[in-house]
């Protein structure tokens, strides 16, 4: 992920302290050759170039899995839709939902909720 944090830095009101040791801790954790403007020879107070190259390692790492939650976003969300319209179909029908009634009531209840949860986000 190319991020100029530097830039964020640059105009960051370092009145709030806490924008401001977040700024720096992303300042800290990116890696160097994906600053616009290389860092100055300074020391962050607190952390060894082993903090660093553990964070660094880090945030390839989550960017890796947000990659891989991004792509399969899609995919889930059809499938959601999917699985839904289909346990909404069966619920529909009288039978099924006595039959789920008297021997699956727990199953019954959270095709339920299911169907409600979903439905609550089309309005």
């Amino acid at each position: 992920m190319n991020i100029p944090i530097s830039i964020f830095t640059s105009r960051l009101n370092t009145s709030t302290t806490e924008c401001y040791g977040y700024a720096k801790a992303l300042l800290a954790a990116t890696a160097k050759d994906q600053l616009i403007i290389p860092p100055k020879k300074q020391k962050i107070a607190g952390l060894t170039s082993d903090d660093i190259f553990r964070m660094e390692q880090e945030a390839e790492k989550l960017e890796k899995d947000f990659i891989i939650i991004k792509d399969s976003y899609g995919q889930n969300v059809l499938n959601l839709v999917l699985s839904t319209g289909h346990v909404s179909k069966l619920l529909d029908n009288a039978k099924i939902v006595r039959f789920l009634s008297n021997h699956y009531s727990g199953i019954l209840s959270q095709f339920q909720k299911i169907i409600e949860a979903t439905s609550l986000g089309e309005q």
